[in-house]
Formats: C-alpha cells, structure tokens, sequence
C-alpha cells in the first residue's frame, strides 16, 4: 500500500466582512421529543479557526462562536445563538435562546493508514443545546438557525461566500404530540477534507431512534438573504446559486461524478480539481409511507493535492566507460527503510540499505533493480528498473525515403533499438545544413525547401563509442495547376470544365456529387433543369503522389425565373387604394417598380396614386441576379368629384336641417355667397374653405322670412381644377 500526503495550501484573498465574519463550514439541525411536550434542539456548527492574511497582509483571526445568553462570553462582541420557530404560515412562533454550548476541535482522520494531512489548518466543532415547550401544532413548525458568513474563497458558488451567510433547518410534524417524532441525526462527520483524484467513501448516514425510514439526496444548499445577524428568513428558505457548470447534484469536478446511496447516505465519487466547494445533502423521513421532516447537512469540501509516497530511485546505464560501477540514489521523502536489490543473478550479497548506495557489477549486461521502501507494514511500496550496462554502442534510423512534395514539411525520422547512454551526444545532419541539430532521438516536421535527393545522417558518441547512420531521401516536385472557378448560371446550358495552368501529367479521377464521371483532363456538362453539384478531382503524378481537390456546391443551375402578378383593378381612383400581389416562381430576387417612383420587394402589398394618369407596374425577378424575367401591367389613374346643394332647409330651431350647405366629395376648398331676390348679399362667404354652412340670418344676424334665396359658389377640386357653380334654396 503506498502512503500519500496531503500538502494543504489555503489562499484567503477576502478581507474580513464585519466584525464577526463567522467563517462557517458546515453544520446541521436536530431535535429529540422528550416527555411533556418537550423537545431538546441540538445544533452542531463547523467552523474555520485558522487564522489568515487579509489584503493589507494583516493577521486576522475567524470570530468565534456565538455566544449563549446569560453565561459567560465565547466571544466578545458577537450576538446571542438564536433558535427561530415559525408557524406554518411563516409567522414567528418563538424565537430562542440556546442555553449550552460545547467547543471541541476537530480532528480530521486520514482517510486510511497511508495518508498523512500535513498543513496548517483548524476547524472547531460547536454544539448548542436548548430545550423548550412546543404544543402540538396541526400545521407543525419550520425551525432553524441562521447565521452569516461562509468561508471564503469558495469555487461553485456566484456570491462571495464571505457575504453568504448559512441556514440549518428542520421540520417538526403535523400533530407530533401524537406522532412522538424525532428527526435523523447525522451520525459521523461530514467529509471537510479530501484528496484529488482518490475515490471517496465517506458515510453520510443518520439514526433515526424511531426506526423511520431514511432517504438521503444531494440538495442545494440554503442561504441568508442578509448577512446581518439577528435576521430571520421565512420559507421556503433562500438558496445558494451555483456557478455554471455546478449544480446540487454536480456539486464539484469529479469522475465517475459524485453521488450518494439514497438508501445508504454513502457519498461516492473521484474529486479531479482542487478548490473549495458547498455542498448540502438532504435526509427525508418517512413512517408508513408519509413524509414526516426533512433535515440538511450543509458543509464545505476541500480538495487537496495529495501526493504519493511512492519508491524510486535514479540510475544511470553504464556505455562505452570501460568499468561496472554503478551510484544509486533513493527518491524518498519520509520512508523509514530502503532495502535495494542489484539483479546480480551470480550472487546472493547484491544488495544494500540507505538513500545513496553503490554496487559493482561483475560483466556486460541489462540488471533488474529492486527498491522497496517501507513506512511500516501497512504502508510498502515497491519499483523495479532495468539498466544497462555495456561496452559498445548501436542503433537503427528509421524514417521517410519518398516523400510527395505536399507532406514534406511532415517528414519523420526516429533513432530507434537504442543501445547507448542516456548522456550520448546525437548528431542529426541533412542535405539541407539548416536543419542540422543536436540532441533529440526523434525529429518530427521537418521541412525541406526544393524537391529531388536529399539524405539525413545521425551521429552517436558515447563515451569511447562513435556510429553513424544515413538514409537517402526522395521528394517529389510539387503539383500546380488552377482549379476551374465555381459557375452558378441558368439551365441549359454546356458547362466546359478543366484545370489551368497545369506544370506537369496527371492522372485523373473527376467526380460529380461522389460519383466518379470521367478519366479525361476535361469534360463537358450539360444541363436541363436547376441542381446543385459537388466536384471533386482525384489526381496522381509520375512518382504516385496522389492528392485530391473538393468543392462543395461548385456548379449551381437555376431554374429560369418567372415573373407574375395581379393587381385588385385597372381602372383606378386617385387616392384608391388596390392591391398587388406576387404569383412569380423560381427566384431568389423579386422587385416591383411603379412608375410614379415607388420601388417595393413585398410579395403582397397596398398602393394608391395621388396623382391622374396613365401608369404601368414592372415587376423584376431574378435567381441570384440571373435568370431574369420582367412582367409590366398598365392602369388607368382617373379623379372622381362632386358638389351638391339641397334646395330647402328649416331653420327652426328643431335641429333638423338647421343650416344650408353642400354635401362633397374630392373638393379641397369652396367660397359660399347668397342673396335675396333684390339681390342684397345676406351671407358672405367668399373666402375659400373646407366647409361654409348658413343658418338663415342676414349679416345683421336677423333671422329672415320665408323666401327663395340665390346662392353663387366657387370650388377647387382635389386635383386643383377652379370650378363655378350656382343655384336657388328656399328657406322655410
């Protein structure tokens, strides 16, 4: 089994909120039914207690626990633990003072005998205690604490945790007098520290005294909505939100992710980041069948970097130096034995105890090392390495021979069956004296400026051993030609396609949408109706280089556009409105032109002229500017207008045919004059407006007698037009 140690290294970047910043990481609520109506609340808070550095390098110390009324101060300044009770309507039943507190320190085990947590780190145990009286309630009670703040620097949460604050909550049943209920109490501490990438198995179970039912669930967990003590949040209680990609069932990064038993309350899981992280798990009771409570446990993970005790050991192979003395030296940190193993088959006296050893071997030859470090029995680990040790030195250089001009900056040469020291001197040498180099045992992309022969050479010296290895290289001339350009024209039509420009032969395989279509260096199409097709060339010159060319969509043929449309009448009054609508096909452009200026590309639409005349309508449809097709329709433009008189009215006072004027229709203006029979003016409206109306008073505002009147009346129509006309009116 190998050790592993935890080094912790906690960051704290957040200066200190207030004056009693909390540093809360975790706790949980329960409560015991206890005779007379009595019940015993029993709440348990986690606390940070390792002091920091805040922003101006100070050394802060997290506040302590709150403290409980009427005993002697915990910590100065902080307010009073308060257990709140609501109705089930959220109406405050009682809020109380716990009477009792217990401070312990945590002690956080290993998680087995071979991991060791070293850092300075501190977390308190706080236990509140207080019993009270709570009558039975058909509704039940919603209790709990709350308490502000988090400790910072927390990774799957949006708020800053140190302005969060923690609510640990429990329900109390409907009609509990009867029921007698106790809710779960978590039995074994929440798991505030893990290793990264070690598998978790931690027991987040509950008893439940009465024998209910338990179920357990990754929850989120809750939040204050203030971080100023004393304040009380109703339910449903706020919620912590995560940030993305977290969430209550995906609390951290983990693989396989983290997951509890809902049977068993077992937490399972492979933590892969190191950070801080909330998490809340949820235990639901139930007695036959019917929910009595839920309970949350809410604490905070830290995953740490754990690291191995594992053996190892460095040795360097002996090449080409003429003796078999070989030094070790142990990779260990805090093993308490080393017991080494030469591999010497000829003799049982090879081996050795201590971090730096020495062992003379008695010929040539690969040896099997033995480490095994020990950190008592529980804990051994063991590493076998082979070395070598040899007098003379070998090789093989393999790469590429041929190469097509189109990979040769992707050519790859690789020493390979090596039979030299660690500390050999390579020398890589190529036709081309700018990509000599030193050192490596593998060259990858290397990159030759001109086609024909070329050759790359390797040179090893190892110690007294020299050898040298060379491999001829061939790359062919490189391919140029000019691809046909992509056409997009109407149907039927003769499409010519061939390459440009090509510097040497090739074979060819031309493909239409992956069919294979022809060997020939260029073909004609022809084309009777629209499509869309895919080209593709396959080609190989004299030396075998095969590359290929594709072009989705190169060649497009268009169905010819077709213009068409109606209009709602030809025959059109100024200022009517009438319709137009499109019925062309096969376009991808369409415009109407109006000769009186208007330009549209709505498919339907409302016009109207403002002016008479003779017009046409054009419309233009095209297929991505080809393809064209024109329609033209002529209208008619004509202006209708009257003007007309009644020849009696009855100014009585009935409000019935009261005044005398015209009715109108496409009249812009009119003026009104109107004389008795002696031919005296008794209305004057010569002044051009939109309506003049007479009520049977002369100018003197007399109301005249019964008699027939000569009215004379100019007007202007709608298009402008100065017209007369006149007539008689009786009045009654």
């Amino acid at each position: 089994m190998r050790f592993l140690r935890i080094f912790v290294f906690l960051f704290f970047s957040f200066m200190l909120q207030g004056s009693y910043a909390t540093h809360i990481v975790g706790g949980e609520l329960s409560y015991k039914v206890l005779a007379n109506g009595l019940y015993e609340f029993e709440l348990i808070v986690y606390k940070d207690c390792q002091p920091f550095l805040d922003s101006n390098g100070t050394t802060i110390t997290p506040a302590g626990f709150d403290n409980i009324y009427g005993k002697p101060l915990v910590t100065p300044g902080a307010p009073f633990a308060k257990l709140n009770v609501l109705n089930d309507d959220n109406s405050l039943y009682q809020e109380v003072n716990f009477t009792s507190l217990t401070i312990e320190n945590v002690n956080i085990e290993s998680p087995d005998s071979c991991i060791e947590l070293v850092g300075d780190f501190c977390i308190q145990k706080g236990t509140y205690k207080v019993t009270i009286p709570l009558p039975s309630s058909s509704n039940g009670y919603f209790v709990s604490y709350q308490r502000c703040c988090r400790n910072p620097s927390v990774n799957n949460i949006v708020a800053n945790p140190f302005q969060t604050g923690s609510i640990f909550s429990t329900e109390i049943p409907p009609n509990n007098f009867t029921l007698g209920n106790s809710n779960p109490k978590f039995s074994e501490l929440p798991p505030l520290e893990v290793c990264i990438n070690q598998s978790l198995n931690y027991n987040c179970s509950a008893i439940d005294i009465d024998g209910d039912s338990l179920h357990y669930y990754l929850t989120t967990p809750q939040a204050t909505s203030s971080n100023t003590a004393g304040n009380i949040d109703a339910t449903p209680y706020p919620l912590i939100v995560y940030n993305v990609p977290y969430a209550p069932t995906h609390p951290l990064d983990a693989s396989p992710p983290m997951w509890i038993d809902p049977e068993t309350g077992i937490i399972t899981g492979t933590p892969t980041q190191i950070g801080s992280y909330i998490i809340a798990v949820m235990v639901e009771e139930y007695r036959n069948g019917v929910l009595l409570s839920k309970t949350i446990r809410d604490f905070r993970m830290l995953v740490f970097d754990c690291k191995s005790h594992i053996a190892d050991f460095e040795a360097f192979d002996n090449y080409c130096t003429g003796n078999q003395t070989v030094n070790f030296e142990a990779i260990v940190d805090d093993s308490l034995t080393l017991l080494w193993d030469f591999g010497d088959q000829n003799t049982t006296a090879d081996t050795a105890s201590g971090y730096q050893v020495t062992y003379n071997y008695p010929a040539d030859g690969d040896y099997d090392v033995r480490l095994i470090s020990s950190r008592g029995a529980a804990c051994i680990d063991t590493i076998i390495k082979e070395i070598t040790i040899k007098n003379e030195i070998n090789f093989d250089l393999t790469g590429d021979s041929i190469l097509c001009w189109k990979d040769k900056d992707l050519m790859s040469f690789e020493i390979v069956n090596q039979e030299f020291s660690g500390g050999a001197k390579i020398q890589w040498n190529f036709s081309q004296s700018d990509l000599d180099t030193v050192g490596p045992t593998q060259l990858n992309d290397i990159d030759f400026t001109t086609p024909g022969n070329h050759f790359v050479q390797v040179t090893i010296e190892d110690n007294n051993c020299k050898l040298s290895r060379k491999i001829p290289i061939f790359i062919s001339d490189s391919i140029e030609f000019k691809f046909p350009n992509k056409i997009a024209q109407c149907n039927s039509s003769e499409v010519l396609i061939q390459l440009q420009d090509l510097n040497h032969p090739l074979h060819y395989e031309w493909y239409l949408d992956s069919v294979f279509h022809t060997n020939d260096p260029s073909f004609t199409i022809y084309t009777d109706h629209d499509t869309v097709l895919d080209l593709k060339l396959i080609y190989t010159d004299q030396w075998g280089c095969t590359d290929s060319i594709e072009e989705k969509s190169w060649i497009t043929i268009f169905q010819n556009a077709e213009a068409d449309f109606t209009i709602s009448n030809t025959d059109i009054e100024i200022y009517e409105d009438f319709e137009i609508t499109n019925l062309s096909n096969s376009f991808t452009f369409m415009e109407f032109f109006i000769s009186d200026g208007t330009i549209s590309n709505e498919e339907s639409f409302t016009h109207q002229f403002t002016v008479p005349g003779d017009y046409f309508i054009a419309q233009n449809v095209n297929v991505n500017g080809k393809c064209p097709d024109k329609k033209i329709i002529h209208v008619k433009v004509r202006v209708n207008y009257s003007i007309h008189f009644p020849n009696a009215f009855t100014p009585s006072g009935d409000n019935l045919n009261e005044y005398f004027f015209p009715e109108t229709y496409n009249i812009k203006a009119y003026t009104l004059e109107i004389f008795d029979r002696w031919g005296r003016k008794v209305y004057d409206g010569s002044q051009y407006q939109e309506k003049h109306q007479w009520d049977g008073r002369d100018q003197d505002g007399e109301l005249l007698q019964e008699a027939l009147f000569n009215y004379q009346c100019k007007y202007t129509t709608i298009n402008g037009e100065i017209l007369e006309t006149s007539g008689f009116v009786m009045l009654l």
